[in-house]
């Protein structure tokens, strides 16, 4: 049985979840300069109760941020160590295969 692993496909992935955590990032520090005259003008229509959790949903949008950019850089480690291995076993197979008559 062969496992295939599209490297450039993962390492490609990782940088859409990088892409999106810049976004997320960006849309955290929009969230965050966002004044209360400003905020009170455009969301007139949602309730006083909601704004109080502001504080919240602009802590999880950061959250999310980092979390996404600790997500492209595990994705990116987990490959290269795949393709360490893969070099490691194939240097031990390529071994073995001179060491047969």
């Amino acid at each position: 049985m062969t496992l295939e692993i599209d490297y450039e496909a993962m390492v490609l992935h990782a940088g859409h979840v990088g892409t999106s955590a810049s976004d997320v990032s960006l849309a955290a520090q929009a969230a965050a300069t966002v004044s209360d005259d400003a905020f009170g003008v455009l969301c007139s229509f949602i309730p006083p109760i909601l704004n109080s959790f502001w504080p919240t949903n602009l802590s999880a949008i950061q959250d999310a941020s980092s979390d996404l950019s600790d997500i492209e850089a595990t994705l990116k480690k987990v490959v290269a160590d795949l393709q360490a291995e893969d070099g490691g076993v194939k240097k031990a197979a390529d071994d073995l295969r001179s060491a047969l008559p």
